[in-house]
């Protein structure tokens, strides 16, 4: 099994609670250590319930600190050019779903955040084998997530991928980078151990 983001955390919950997995590969699970990213939330709620996508999307970049050219910016100078990138969706890929219907999404990925904070003390309990990754250049509070899970899941490997971020597995990184980590993490499934 394979999670990136808050799927990382919905298979770390899995592989928890379901001993038939043997082996599960995350990257960079957003589970809460010590509150990290309590914040920005109330504001994200607040922008969503009165209709300001743009707004609220801004908040998420900026609470999250995914990107430190985005951090660096100003909201007013981030606010029209989100405006104007919303508006020219019109024209995205089939397959894609744009981002106004992505940004309210949010919501549900900080409660599984915030209903996964227990389970941290439990992940001594998963009987998978598991690989933990991230890259080189994601944000601080991923690295300190990763160091906790590398301390405290039992049979556990973990890689970082120089020059990757939050994005890495994604279309828009490098994820061929992150599927051949896959591939030799998963071609002895049929082993024990």
């Amino acid at each position: 099994m394979f999670g990136l983001s808050s799927g990382a955390a919905i298979s770390l919950y899995s592989a928890l609670h379901l001993p038939a997995i043997r082996k599960v590969a995350l990257y960079e699970p957003p589970l809460s250590i010590n509150s990290i990213l309590d914040g920005f939330v109330p504001r994200y709620e607040r922008e969503i319930n009165e209709g300001k996508l743009v707004s609220a999307f801004i908040t998420i970049i900026k609470g999250l600190r995914l990107s430190p050219i985005m951090n660096a910016m100003p909201r007013f100078i981030l606010l029209p050019l989100f405006n104007f990138a919303m508006r020219s969706e019109g024209n995205a890929v089939k397959d894609e779903v744009p981002l106004k219907e992505l940004i309210p999404t949010f919501h549900y990925d900080n409660l599984l955040v915030r209903e996964a904070e227990g389970m941290m003390e439990n992940l001594a309990n998963v009987s998978a084998k598991s690989l933990v990754m991230g890259g080189s250049k994601s944000p601080g509070y991923f690295k300190k997530i990763i160091k906790k899970l590398s301390a405290v899941l039992p049979r556990v490997q973990t890689v970082e991928f120089p020059g990757l971020d939050h994005s890495g597995p994604d279309n828009g990184g490098k994820p061929a980078v992150v599927a051949e980590a896959l591939r030799g993490f998963f071609k002895e499934v049929n082993q024990i151990g």
